[in-house]
C-alpha cells in the first residue's frame, strides 16, 4: 500500500511507474540549478525532474543553448519593443 500511495503523491501510479527507470537514469545529469545535462540522450525537450512539472531543455543538445537563449531573448526583446512604441506616442 505505502507503493502506491507513494506512485500517487508523484504523479500517479500508471505515469510515475511508466518513467521509473528512465528517471533514475536522468537523476544525475541535472545541475544545481534544475536544467538538464545530457550529450547522449537525443532528445532536446526532456521531462522535468517532477514530469508532472512540464519539460526542459537539454543543454547538451546541438540546439539546446540556442533554444534556451531564444527563450529567454524574445520576451525581453518584446518588452522592449512594447516600451519603444509607447514612448513615441506621448
Amino acid at each position: 500500500m505505502e507503493n502506491i500511495h507513494q506512485a500517487k503523491c508523484e504523479g500517479g501510479p500508471l505515469f510515475s511507474l511508466a518513467f521509473i527507470g528512465v528517471r533514475s537514469r536522468m537523476e544525475g545529469r541535472y545541475d544545481w540549478a534544475g536544467l538538464y545535462h545530457d550529450p547522449d540522450d537525443p532528445r532536446l525537450f526532456v521531462p522535468k525532474r517532477n514530469p508532472s512539472f512540464g519539460w526542459t531543455i537539454n543543454l547538451e543538445h546541438p540546439r539546446g543553448p540556442t533554444t534556451l537563449g531564444l527563450i529567454l531573448i524574445v520576451p525581453v526583446v518584446g518588452i522592449i519593443v512594447g516600451m519603444v512604441a509607447s514612448y513615441r506616442r506621448h
